[in-house]
């Protein structure tokens, strides 16, 4: 057994000391894709009660879609239209039901955490920063509580612009700018914040190119054009199809009531507490104040602006600090605008970007160690230059210090939080440690749904009551041609 110890530790100092020196390859990534998937498994995401509120956004316009209307033209949607067309796409393939949605949603989260895991492969120098930040990616920003109802694949579309745009940042191909523009414009149809984030962010980089001189006003101009091709390729057939169906007006009109009187509808300041100004925000930075736990992750973009200027003071620009432009801008602007819902899972994924940022910095910190160390190695031996060794010295410690701190809580942090609300991993420690694995499964209260629209889904009893009046009324006092009328919050049971 201690030779077994032994061995696996071998191994595993092995690796770290390989990984801080070798880049990440697509091996790795393959790895952490395939871990994410696994980690987040959610073998019971269908046992639970039926969320009406949050579904009935989505399921009466499918229902009506799939029924031959027209959004925006026939009945108002709060969101983008592929938030309908993709899942009622599904639902034709696999059958009209709320499983085949919550099922969209799951998949989108994971892909959404897939794409952010190979945004970082293209930033991180070293395989270690890579899987470190992985395991804290999911462990803080896996939105555990709403991954089957909300979210899903327009982040997902956010995410992969930002890809695109750093790919062309890379390879310096206008190709790339042409599919951030399409994958940007399939955001805008599907939620339109996640379109307005990813435009952001490259008119913010083209901005900061164009001022300090990266590129030259030929390159950023050309390849804002490729990027503006790819969103008209998809924008322009997308608003033919409005005019000739009749539903520009009301697709303008719904966009303007929504963006213009949806925090009047929803004052969320009346039920979540969070900065409501410029002032508080800043006051929030106080490790004191109540709004501090929303405002950490300012300090991780003041850190990176005040990296970044250092960089250019110096004249030491590198391409990966120019290629973490966009997902420093795209982060940025997520997190402003998730304070119209802090206490959400907006919050969540307005992290995961800043997460790549933090262990950007925490990589450049250890280039800085080693740079150090090797100045210090250096000046060991010389004794003319005695006074340059205690500050160097002191840098050492302080950034060792830094390291340590970081590294652990980059493990420590993301295994508490897989403990005790991921079940993967919970059944994975029980099964090892020899544990009963029963505590694990879902409330033994739930029963099947046997309403057609709701096959495959566990709910508590009086939901299935519920469901099964509603299906009983409705087959025993009302003819196919009927309307049946419901109030906004109850807009699920016209899908039911």
């Amino acid at each position: 057994m201690r030779r077994i110890i032994e061995n696996l530790c071998s191994r595993v100092n092995a690796f770290f000391t390989n990984s801080l020196h070798h880049a990440p390859q697509g091996m790795d990534l393959g790895i952490l894709s395939l871990f994410t998937i696994l980690i987040t498994v959610q073998p019971y995401y269908l046992h639970r009660v039926v969320d009406y509120f949050e579904l009935a956004i989505y399921l009466p316009g499918i229902n009506a879609l799939m029924n031959g209307l027209i959004p925006y033209r026939d009945f108002f949607h709060l969101r983008g239209p592929l938030e309908l067309y993709v899942p009622a796409f599904f639902m034709k393939l696999f059958g009209k039901n709320i499983a085949v949605l919550c099922t969209y949603f799951y998949v989108g989260t994971i892909a959404t955490l897939i794409i952010w895991i190979m945004i970082a492969r293209q930033i991180f120098k070293t395989r270690l920063i890579l899987y470190l930040f992985t395991l804290v990616l999911i462990a803080r920003t896996f939105p555990r509580v709403v991954f089957q109802i909300w979210g899903g694949m327009r982040f997902a579309l956010g995410a992969l612009a930002v890809l695109f745009i750093i790919k062309h940042l890379k390879t310096k191909k206008y190709f790339w700018m042409l599919l951030a523009g399409i994958t940007t414009s399939l955001g805008l149809l599907t939620s339109v914040e996640i379109g307005v984030f990813a435009i952001f962010s490259v008119i913010a980089t083209a901005a900061v190119f164009l001022l300090f001189r990266f590129y030259g006003l030929k390159e950023v101009l050309k390849a804002c054009l490729w990027f503006s091709a790819g969103m008209l390729f998809i924008l322009i057939p997308y608003g033919i199809y409005l005019a000739a169906t009749e539903s520009l007006g009301p697709f303008i009109d719904s966009f303007l009531s929504v963006t213009q009187n949806m925090p009047q509808v929803f004052p969320d300041h009346l039920f979540e507490d969070h900065p409501r100004s410029v002032l508080e925000a800043l006051l929030g930075l106080n490790p004191g104040n109540k709004h501090f736990k929303h405002l950490t992750p300012a300090y991780c973009y003041i850190f990176f602006a005040l990296f970044f200027l250092t960089k250019l003071k110096k004249k030491d620009i590198s391409e990966e600090s120019l290629q973490i432009l966009p997902v420093c801008f795209y982060g940025f602007i997520m997190y402003v605008f998730a304070f119209r819902k802090i206490g959400a899972a907006q919050f969540e994924m307005a992290l995961q970007p800043e997460k790549i940022l933090l262990f950007f910095m925490l990589e450049r910190a250890y280039s800085l160690l080693i740079l150090s160390k090797n100045k210090f190695r250096m000046l060991k031996e010389s004794t003319s230059i005695k006074k340059l060794k205690k500050p160097l010295r002191l840098k050492i410690i302080g950034i060792n210090l830094l390291l340590f701190l970081f590294l652990g809580s980059s493990l420590g942090y993301p295994i508490q939080r897989l403990n005790h609300r991921f079940i993967a991993f919970q059944y994975l420690r029980n099964w090892l440690t020899g544990q009963e694995t029963e505590s694990l499964k879902p409330d033994e209260t739930l029963v099947k749904a046997n309403v057609p629209a709701a096959q495959g889904l566990y709910i508590p009893s009086w939901q299935k009551e519920d469901f099964e009046g509603l299906n009983q009324f409705v087959t025993q006092h009302m003819q196919k041609q009927d309307k049946l009328f419901t109030f906004p919050e109850l807009g699920i049971y016209n899908f039911i």
